[in-house]
């Protein structure tokens, strides 16, 4: 896992001479599991139906998919970057501004060009293959040999890149980067002031009143509300995957998860909190995704509302559900997984390479399924099916233990040590 390395554990204290740091492997299979949601989640967006309101409104199975992908949506991404957001202190205290970046380099930085350098062809292939489909008169070989061609020609030419730089699904770790450039310059600015207990004890006071009070964690969903305020459909926060510029609305939202993940690290008592409270979380969380739902119901699909009720509905409701479904699956993870356990520690190995390779292949398994006019379900099911057996080899036999499986993940602890 280039994100949290298996070298560099989920600590909830930094490592000193001779001591072991407790590992939370609840935050292990957390981190392997949103990762995972991400592949199910673009399985899902291959047989969403077009009409999706007229579906919500019938209550038809056929709008599964969607509200799948409109769940896993809403809290998959503030999991990641909580988890970021805890380790990335773990590593500045470990090895300071200079060992951090260098780390940062390594391991996120460069598998980010790596894998951009095969996703983003592959899916302008499919792209390519798909908008020419109708005028091509070849079939089988000569049809993808054609395509292959046309798709070199547009990257040659620039075209490819007219709206900027495609990031695909690995616009997550662009955004990353950035808003380490934006937190750790401000952390070490405070660490070398004179008055640095100051604010720190004013953090920690923030974050505790944050976290005990009954409704403290819905102030989180103040700045995301703020963010999603000029937004264009009823999605959510939207996925920035394509060019490099960054949206400031973006950072915003995410930069809360983040240094809601530092603060976790400095006080790490307070994930015990998160695992009494994670299925009130949860519970209250889904209820406010529904409340989405009902609007995109009632507003016939996913374009803006024309009215401001139902606008202001989606405004609030969504932030609280990506707040409380976010800390509440981490507390479910930290009760359900608090043990370690070999499935999970593989998974969380493979994780990674599977995340950063799906996309291509689940687009080239749905043309091949696609052609036996299945149900969505059984098509989505062989889809995952296959894409999984393909992606779990490839790690076992071709990553695992080769250069690259180095490369992504760094090196593997022969034995897990208990908290």
């Amino acid at each position: 896992m280039a994100v949290f390395t298996p070298e560099a554990p989920l600590s909830a204290s930094p490592a000193r001479s001779g001591e072991i740091p407790q590992r939370h492997h609840g935050l292990d299979a957390a981190r392997a599991l949103a990762l995972l949601a991400g592949v199910l989640l673009h399985a899902c967006v291959l047989v969403t139906p077009q009409d999706v309101g007229g579906a919500l409104r019938r209550l038809s199975p056929d709008v599964v998919p969607f509200v799948l992908f409109h769940y896993i949506h809403i809290f998959r991404l503030a999991v990641f970057f909580v988890l970021a957001g805890f380790f990335a202190r773990f590593l500045f205290l470990r090895h300071g501004l200079a060992g951090f970046a260098a780390n940062r380099l390594r391991r996120v930085a460069l598998p980010l060009a790596g894998a951009w350098v095969f996703v983003f062809p592959s899916m302008l292939f499919f792209e390519v293959y798909a908008n020419t489909k109708a005028q091509r008169s070849t079939h089988g070989w000569q049809a993808i040999l054609e395509t292959a061609a046309l798709t070199w020609r547009t990257i040659a030419s620039g075209t490819a890149f007219r709206n900027g730089v495609p990031l695909s699904h690995l616009w997550f770790l662009y955004y990353l980067l950035l808003l380490y450039a934006l937190w750790l310059p401000l952390v070490y600015l405070v660490s070398q002031l004179r008055s640095k207990e100051k604010y720190e004890k004013a953090a920690s006071e923030l974050c505790e009143r944050l976290f005990r009070a009954p409704a403290g964690l819905l102030a989180l969903a103040l700045p995301i509300a703020v963010s999603m305020a000029r937004m264009e459909n009823l999605e959510g926060l939207r996925a920035p995957n394509q060019g490099l510029r960054p949206y400031k609305s973006i950072l915003l939202a995410y930069i809360v998860f983040l240094a809601c993940g530092w603060c976790l690290h400095r006080q790490a008592h307070l994930l015990e909190l998160l695992k009494r409270r994670a299925v009130p979380y949860l519970i209250t969380g889904f209820a406010a995704g529904a409340v989405t739902l009902v609007v995109i119901a009632a507003n016939n699909g996913v374009r803006l509302p024309s009215t401001f009720i139902w606008w202001a509905a989606y405004i609030l409701s969504y932030p609280v559900a990506m707040v409380l479904l976010c800390f509440g699956f981490l507390g479910l993870m930290l009760r359900v997984c608090a043990e370690p356990h070999p499935a999970f520690r593989y998974l969380a190995d493979a994780s990674y390479w599977i995340y950063l390779a799906h996309w291509p292949l689940l687009i080239a398994l749905s043309l091949l399924v696609a052609r036996w006019r299945l149900p969505w379900a059984a098509s989505m099911t062989l889809v995952l099916l296959a894409a999984f057996a393909i992606l779990l080899a490839t790690y076992h036999w071709l990553v695992r233990d080769t250069w690259l499986g180095r490369y992504i993940g760094g090196s593997r602890p022969k034995s897990i040590h208990h908290p």
